[in-house]
């Protein structure tokens, strides 16, 4: 049998596309950032879209978040603030990094390299994460974590630093002169950054307390707004080097999403905390939808404001900055959020309980072993024995509980005659002390990460709740202020109905929620807020109120879509009219024809007056 050959057009056609494949598919050492510049090597134009490399930078972003949100609990102030703080330093080192990856990173193995260099500093930020307690006093441990992390900033400071000298080598190569300068300032900004980080390494190695440490703190803050003003300057005076015609809009988006999606991360933990404890109700159900609705709600008032061209260079570089309150405003809505979920989940089990002791003691008045076997059928409904942190408050249940059974007359009527509240009367110390115990195992179920050593956790759960109420609704008005800020900055025509309808509705939202947050600001609503907290009403209220903007916002959109159509239709008119009496003014009759005057004015755009009869 006698096989053909193939042509050798056919071969050579093959080798031409394995050759252009091969080129797609080889990745250079290093490349120069400068090849992709546009508009007459004025703007940076890497591409358009984050590149996987990003989108993988990006996964670490949010492990260290998940991390950090996993492993402290938000119970006081301090837990607070120390939260914020530390989202704001890896949310900066994050924003520095990708500045100088949407100009000038490119896929090669140099850039790779500095990538996996990046994903060292994240992890070792996740490192620190899971001990960063500033304001506690580390007694004989020292200052140890802390110093990784300044230590950390300090590399990450150096190695950016470096890539930006590896650019300058570039513009130098290519003779861009106008970039010598604030390529250069971008080093010194870097390096000074980096020696005050490693500075405030060297102050904590001699640190001996807290009062001696705090100073030091206040350094990393001080030096991340001054280097990302010192960044923001050198673009908006040498526009040369600002994000025009960038993908930054696409980055800081993608962030916002990851963000939102911690909070959905949340949500799912909530539900095998809530759910997972006893049957499936509809408070709960209601509490969870709502918590989707909120993260669906804040997702559609972003994206849907979301720039999709240039609206001005100062006006985009300020947008980018706002991300870091708004980013950091979407996690205390989310967050509290699920917190608001789990303080209804603690406050009905809270009344559940003091209902039962009321019932057993002030109307039964059970007492021995009758009341000691009731207690013990009553909480084991809270499951507490199944979970191993919870043995120190087990065991205090159990003793609290026996020392009741043996107690004689404990319930008696004499006894528990006019009290209104057994569960923590002072004339029932015995009761007040399983109270306590209860108290503290309802907390610790629901949030048992890195609770503060040798605390009471009933003592913590008033506070928590203080604290969800205070950051929950100062989140809700960041959010809503920066929402508005950011839509002025990405607005490029001038404002009509949408616009004022859209700001309307969010200032009157503002002014409800400051109304909320006040109700915490006075004594006298003291009982207000703690019930609202704890009803099933706080998350609805807000849900409530986001809707009002949503629809605000549809309505506004429909509002001048309607008024812009008739506008441009009435225009398209009148200047249909315009033209028409244009032309009657240039025609004369001749006879039964209709001829134009000879004149000097240029002819109608819009009209043709070749072989025009009248009727």
């Amino acid at each position: 049998m006698v096989h053909e050959e193939e042509p050798a057009e056919t071969h050579r056609y093959d080798d031409v596309e394995l050759l252009e494949e091969r080129k797609k598919a080889h990745i250079k050492w290093i490349d120069t950032p400068l090849k992709d510049a546009s508009y007459g090597n004025r703007y940076w134009d890497q591409r358009h879209e984050a590149s996987t490399v990003e989108l993988f930078f990006d996964l670490y972003f949010v492990a260290n978040l998940t991390t950090f949100t996993a492993n402290h609990a938000i119970v006081d102030i301090d837990s607070l603030l120390a939260y914020c703080g530390f989202f704001v330093i890896i949310w900066a080192t994050w924003f520095q990094i990708t500045i100088h990856d949407t100009r000038f990173a490119l896929d090669t193995v140099y850039e790779r390299l500095c990538k996996v260099l990046q994903f060292i500093h994240f992890v070792l930020f996740a490192l620190v994460g899971a001990n960063f307690k500033p304001a506690s006093d580390p007694g004989h441990e020292g200052f140890g974590n802390l110093r990784i992390l300044s230590v950390t900033l300090c590399v990450s400071r150096i190695f950016l630093a470096i890539q930006y000298i590896v650019v300058l080598g570039y513009c130098r190569i290519k003779l861009r002169r106008e970039l010598y300068l604030p390529l250069s300032l971008n080093v010194v900004i870097y390096l000074l950054m980096a020696g005050l980080y490693g500075g405030i390494a060297g102050g904590l190695l001699h640190a001996d307390h807290i009062d001696d440490a705090r100073p030091l703190y206040i350094g990393w803050y001080i030096g991340i707004f001054l280097e990302l003003a010192g960044s923001m300057a050198i673009t908006m005076i040498w526009r040369t080097l600002s994000f025009t015609r960038t993908h930054l809009h696409n980055r800081m988006g993608l962030l916002t999403l990851i963000v939102i999606g911690e909070g959905a991360i949340r949500v799912t933990k909530t539900i095998s905390k809530v759910m997972s404890r006893g049957s499936l109700t509809a408070e709960g159900c209601l509490m969870v939808f709502c918590i989707i609705l909120i993260l669906v709600f804040v997702w559609t008032m972003y994206f849907d404001h979301h720039p999709t061209g240039h609206y001005g260079c100062v006006r985009q570089q300020l947008w980018a900055v706002m991300h870091l309150p708004l980013n950091l405003a979407i996690i205390g809505v989310v967050e509290g959020a699920q917190q608001v979920a789990l303080v209804h989940y603690m406050s009905t089990n809270w009344f559940y309980y003091v209902d039962a002791i009321q019932h057993m003691c002030g109307e039964l008045h059970l007492d021995g072993d009758n009341l000691a076997l009731s207690l013990f059928k009553m909480l084991g409904h809270f499951k507490f024995r199944e979970y191993l942190s919870l043995m120190k408050q087990v065991h205090g249940i159990d003793y609290s509980v026996y020392e009741i059974g043996h107690t004689p007359g404990i319930c008696s009527v004499e006894a528990t005659q006019g009290v209104q509240h057994i569960a923590w009367d002072p004339k029932f110390p015995l009761i007040q002390n399983l109270t306590m115990e209860f108290a503290g195992g309802l907390f610790l179920a629901i949030d048992d990460e890195d609770m503060p050593p040798n605390a009471n956790p009933s003592e913590l759960l008033l506070s928590s709740i203080m604290t969800v109420y205070i950051y929950f609704w100062t989140s809700v008005l960041a959010i809503l202020v920066c929402f508005v800020v950011m839509m002025y900055l990405v607005r490029r025509y001038k404002a009509d109905v949408a616009d004022y309808l859209s700001i309307g509705a969010r200032f009157a939202v503002v002014l409800v929620a400051c109304g909320l947050l006040s109700l915490y600001s006075s004594e006298s609503y003291f009982d207000s807020w703690l019930g609202f907290i704890s009803s099933l009403a706080m998350l609805p209220t807000l849900v409530a109120l986001l809707l009002v903007i949503i629809i605000a916002d549809r309505m506004g959109s429909w509002w001048s879509i309607k008024r812009l159509t008739k506008k441009i239709a009435r225009t398209r008119l009148d200047e249909r009219d315009a033209e028409i009496r244009k032309a009657r003014r240039l025609m004369t009759f001749d006879g039964d024809s209709l001829r134009p005057v000879p004149t000097n004015d240029p002819p109608s755009r819009g009209l043709s007056f070749r072989n025009v009869a009248l009727t």
